[in-house]
């Protein structure tokens, strides 16, 4: 590293609340710039000046050759290399078309508009309407609000990326002393808009690792970042706007100018890389738009989701709550209770109409089921299990990992947000606990939750710990939640480093991690396959210089090291270290080794038949060895050692396996710790690697007698007379034999589990995103790393929500059944359950506890496209009735499927014709390759009097659930077939579509869902028996939610009241009405109308009330 790096590798990233320095004092509340600025923006400026103006004059002096820009409309484009740039071929378009677009796409990249093309290439242009257009214009606006940050606090960035609505940074201000307040919101926007209104050029330049360094010397947030993301010898981007200079990526709109309107809009905390183990930071949350229109929009926007917000309308409306007594499970109160139940009974009635069979089954099953089903395996974590006469059952079925952790993946070791958009394209490493072996396949599933106060377990000390202890940091961790199966072996542990041992070992199984946080537990897990390690700030060899080793000599050097490891020296001296062995086979071995180092033989000392010493005399060989981890102070490989090459790496492999390996190929050694090194340092030399253990401590490993030492198969084939003069020799220790081969060789090697018995400690309160790849078996292979300094945060994939669809299965297979049942609908309002963290728990969008309106359609291949065109019009039917628009988006077989080709064809085909003939051609999207593993699916976005679109109703054809159960149907010919199983969802979930409903709605309901539809307000305590009569009528005749205010109100007040909790109607009975049997009828929502409305018989208000009821329309009226 350079002489930077090491001024600041020890700049601490939980400090900042301990030091109460500050650069500089603020001026007052009305001050918009600190004064003085801080010195390192001068700095930095100065450095960035230096490094753009040689680049401009490499740039400058590149071939201009002629090249070719295709449009996406196929048209071509001359230009020039290097001088050409997207903005150049947008103003030949139009000055107008240049001025809406953000960014270009030069080959599918995204690319600067200023920044001029190198060769031929396809160019696409991206405007504000684009979700990745939207992106990179709020990341512009980002750095903005960072500039901003920067100049008026003085503070130190750590990053700012764009969200789903607008974009935030995080920074230290004042070491952590200053909070952000709303009272600093002006002064920011000030700033801001000061910048924007110059119209600042973002201009891109690349810089070395050693330059970043250099120029971000004074922010150890950003020299943590760019030393554990930026790979030694290689280099990245910055990006400038005015004095800001970040490091990022990008792109970046052309300059400030393009933002219209800027905003923040709330400041929080939270802590750097989400650890709260590291610095509380300040965040502030803004949003800009290209048109000061769009803010306006935005604004109301907000303003009025506000005032919709289910949560909000449920406590005024007292339709629902939640209690600590039970978090994530709704308390829905009478009110509450009354929409949930109309919703379930509008389904049931149409049920009866389409031929379903309505049913009810368990909320509990044996994990038998779930692990028939596939659900235990992958989605154990967010299931509630318990134990029940020593069985386990599960109430509901997901593995869950930080945000800093990375899945190894067939493109290597991959974080968050490199997985959340390509996980369908990867291939994750999936360790199979019954064949031991690794595979590469595809997920299942990814699921990505909310930043929250998460409970986590960190287990330390799974790695090769370096020499360096203040750099203990670059050990490899895990952080995974409390529930998260870790796949040990667990035993209680005894003794300390080299006696270090399990007692009551058991096999390897699935344990949660939060029952592994015990001092005094030790485990074994599956550790990652080639390259699984993280080499990152791990010491450079030095040896050929410090000892004048030459490029011819390397691998010779390295197999003696590697054999001084495994057989160790016999002795040190003041000026010479000597290497021994007692092998035959390796005395003419060592001759040539000593003689490619240039050793000659009086350096060979022949001690006996069977001992011969070769010694090297020289104080540097001397030093080197007896610093390099002396194997008699336990064996441990040097930190330089993880950053040789594989050839290097396997010649160190070679000397140890000739001083502590046979002809069979395995290592032995009684060291716990050069065991688990040595494993890592088989797989990251590409290498499979297993270990069993060969003798336990105290087990007899041989005997011995005067004449020597016998086997123990020598032993066993001895007389008992012969047997009498030995002496048995115990181990001392627990003795390891190591196995490995060539990664991919046919010989039954595996990845093994490793040990660790400390630093597993709980974490209570992670405040980050944490998310979950599933895979086949259940088991993936991670590691903890630390967040791109500039990660884009976008939505992920919903979870597919699959609760009752084994319980359908078992209904179907416990008789026989024939092509006549077939199409069985069965339909289920059965109550799930998931674990979701707290953290994440949100009103009724998010719980723990909720009903799916789940059904399952068993059919055969030819009636797909009917049951299809069914559910399709059971959609249309309540989604028009909820006054839904809604959009349909078809996903097909994706690159692992199961079922054969030509079953899949045709289903696909089959849901291609219904959704054709349902909306027409053209008028639905498809997701090629997006399917579920087990089928085709077309998922049903619904768009809200907000103009939001959500996913509640999915339709999926699953081919693999009846091959699980080994579900099967008497053909007409004979013969049986398995069914096809449709999955069907309209509402989703009731919970979630009434928070949905609650605020299309604004909690005015329709009459039909409405849980108070009416209020009769009797004018005076004389008049309250007609309305209780009144009352009574509409209730028990009709069926009608009817209330009576008898309070002590007065009249105005009680008519207020209803309209507060949104009655529909308000009937006013007094003398007149009593003695007509009429009412005075006040519409809720017409408002002109109220209290001017004439009296209308009860009979006939009961039978508009009834035409309103049965047709459920939403207007409200009375005809």
């Amino acid at each position: 590293m350079s002489a930077v790096a090491d001024k600041v590798k020890d700049m601490s990233l939980n400090e900042g609340k301990k030091d109460g320095k500050k650069k500089g004092e603020k001026k007052p509340a009305g001050s918009l710039y600190l004064d003085p600025q801080p010195e390192f923006i001068d700095q930095r400026i100065a450095m960035f000046d230096h490094y753009k103006q040689k680049y401009d004059e490499e740039i400058s002096k590149k071939e201009k050759v002629p090249i070719k820009i295709t449009l996406k409309d196929g048209s071509v484009k001359e230009g020039t290399a290097y001088e050409t740039s997207p903005m150049d071929i947008a103003n030949a378009i139009g000055k107008s078309f240049a001025e809406r677009q953000v960014i270009s796409k030069v080959d599918g990249q995204l690319w600067d508009m200023p920044r001029p093309l190198e060769g031929d290439a396809k160019l696409e242009f991206l405007d504000f309407d684009h979700p990745e257009g939207k992106a990179v214009f709020w990341h512009s606006s980002a750095h903005i609000l960072g500039e901003a940050c920067e100049c008026h606090y003085g503070c130190h960035l750590t990053h700012g990326p764009p969200t789903d609505d607008g974009f935030f940074y995080d920074m230290s201000i004042n070491n952590g002393e200053t909070a952000v307040t709303q009272a600093d919101f002006p002064n920011l926007e000030q700033v801001a808009t000061k910048a924007i209104k110059e119209k600042q050029k973002f201009e891109r330049l690349e810089l070395t690792k050693e330059q970043l360094l250099e120029m971000f010397k004074y922010n150890k947030y950003k020299i943590k970042f760019i030393s554990d993301k930026i790979p030694d010898g290689t280099s990245t981007t910055v990006y400038r706007c005015g004095p800001l200079i970040d490091l990022c990526v990008g792109p970046h709109i052309p300059h400030s100018g393009r933002i219209k309107a800027f905003k923040v809009l709330k400041n929080s905390a939270s802590y750097f890389l989400g650890d709260s183990n590291n610095d509380s930071l300040q965040r502030v949350y803004g949003i800009s738009f290209p048109d000061k229109k769009l803010m306006t929009e935005h604004l109301k926007f907000l303003a009025e989701a506000a005032e919709r917000d289910h949560r909000k309308i449920g406590r005024e409306q007292e339709l629902f709550f939640f209690s600590e007594m039970s978090p994530g499970s709704a308390m829905w109160l009478p009110h509450g209770t009354r929409i949930y139940n109309t919703l379930v009974e509008t389904l049931r009635e149409e049920y009866r109409k389409r031929g379903y069979d309505e049913v009810i089954t368990p909320n509990m099953y044996s994990t038998k089921l779930w692990e028939t089903s596939g659900h235990w395996q992958n989605y154990k974590e967010n299931m509630f299990s318990f134990e029940v006469e020593k069985e386990t059952f599960g109430l509901k079925p997901m593995n869950c990992l930080s945000e800093d952790m990375r899945v190894q993946t067939n493109k290597g070791f991959l974080a968050l947000d490199e997985v959340k958009d390509q996980w369908r394209d990867l291939k994750f490493a999936n360790y199979n606990p019954e064949t031991k072996q690794i595979q590469y396949l595809p997920a299942s599933n990814f699921i990505l939750k909310d930043a929250a106060n998460h409970k986590m377990v960190e287990f330390s000390d799974c790695d090769i710990k370096s020499d360096d202890k203040s750099n203990e940091e670059q050990n490899l961790s895990m952080l995974v939640t409390q529930e998260h199966d870790m796949y040990v072996q667990t035993g209680k542990v005894t003794g300390s480093h080299e006696d270090r041992r399990f007692e009551e070992e058991g096999t390897a199984k699935k344990v949660p991690a939060g029952e592994l946080v015990d001092a005094n537990l030790g485990m074994r897990f599956v550790t990652a396959a080639a390259e699984g390690v993280d080499v990152a700030g791990r010491k450079e060899p030095l040896y050929k210089s410090y000892l004048g080793v030459s490029e011819q000599q390397n691998l010779a050097f390295l197999q003696l090291y590697g054999f001084w490891l495994g057989q160790g020296a016999t002795d040190f001296t003041d000026s010479h270290v000597t290497f021994s062995t007692r092998k035959s086979s390796d005395f003419a071995w060592l001759r040539e080794i000593f003689s490619n180092l240039g050793f000659d033989n009086s350096n060979e000392n022949v001690k006996t038949s069977e001992k011969v010493e070769f010694r090297i005399s020289d104080t540097k060989w001397r030093d080197f060895f007896k610093e390099s981890n002396p194997p008699n102070s336990g064996k441990s490989f040097a930190d330089w050692v993880w950053k040789l090459n594989k050839d290097e790496l396997r010649a160190v492999i070679a000397g140890i396996h000739r001083a502590d390996g046979d002809e069979n190929n395995p290592i032995y050694t009684s060291s716990y710790q050069f065991r688990d090194e040595l494993v890592q340092v088989l797989l990251h030399a590409g290498y499979t690697a297993d270990f069993s253990i060969k003798y336990p401590k105290g087990a007899v490993r041989g005997y011995s007698i005067d004449e020597g030492v016998l086997s123990v198969e020598k032993y066993n084939a001895l007389t008992p007379e012969e047997q009498a003069n030995f002496k048995p020799i115990l181990a001392d220790s627990d003795s390891w034999s190591i196995r490995y081969a060539e990664d991919g060789s046919p010989e039954p090697c595996v990845n093994p589990v490793l040990y660790s018995d400390k630093n597993v400690r709980a974490v209570d309160d992670y405040f980050g995103r944490v998310w979950c790849v599933t895979v086949p078996t259940g088991l993936i292979i991670v590691q903890r790393v630390v967040k791109n300094a500039e990660d884009v945060v976008v939505k992920a994939s919903r979870p597919t929500i699959v609760g009752n669809c084994p319980g359908h299965a078992v209904m179907f297979k416990s008789r026989e059944r024939s092509y006549r049942d077939l199409p069985w609908r069965v339909a289920d309002f059965g109550v799930i359950h998931r674990n979701e963290f707290s953290g994440a728990l949100s009103g009724l969008t998010r719980v723990r506890r909720f009903q799916q309106d789940d059904a399952h359609i068993f059919c055969t291949t030819d009636q797909i496209g009917t049951e299809i065109a069914g559910v399709f019009d059971l959609l249309k039917k309540m989604y028009g009735i909820f006054g839904f628009e809604f959009k349909m988006e078809l996903s097909t077989r994706p690159e692992k499927y199961v079922g054969d080709l030509e079953t899949w064809d045709a289903a696909e085909l089959k849901l291609e014709n219904a959704l054709d003939e349902f909306l027409g051609k053209g008028k639905w999207e498809l997701n090629p390759g997006d399917g579920a593993f087990y089928g085709p699916k077309i998922d049903i976005m619904i768009s809200d009097a907000l103009k939001r679109w959500f996913q509640c109703a999915t339709i999926q054809l699953d081919f693999q659930l009846p091959q699980r159960f080994e579900l099967e149907y008497k053909t007409d010919k004979g013969p049986t077939s398995r069914p096809v199983m449709i999955h069907r969802a309209i509402l989703g979930s009731v919970e979630r579509m009434t928070a949905i409903l609650t605020e299309h709605y604004k909690g005015k309901w329709p009459f039909w869902l409405s849980p108070r539809q009416i209020l009769i307000v009797p004018v005076g305590p004389k008049y309250y028996d007609y309305a209780q009569k009144l009352q009574k009528r509409l209730n028990d005749d009709h069926m009608f939610y009817c209330d009576v205010d008898v309070s002590g109100n007065t009249l105005p007040k009680k008519i207020r009241t209803g309209q507060m909790y949104k009655y529909n109607f308000i009937f006013i009975v007094g003398d007149e009405e009593e003695k007509s049997d009429s009412v005075n009828v006040r519409n809720r929502d017409i408002p002109e109308e109220q209290g001017k409305n004439a009296m209308v018989k009860v009979d006939e208000v009961v039978k508009q009330l009834l035409d309103l009821k049965e047709s459920k329309r939403s207007d409200n009226k009375l005809v």
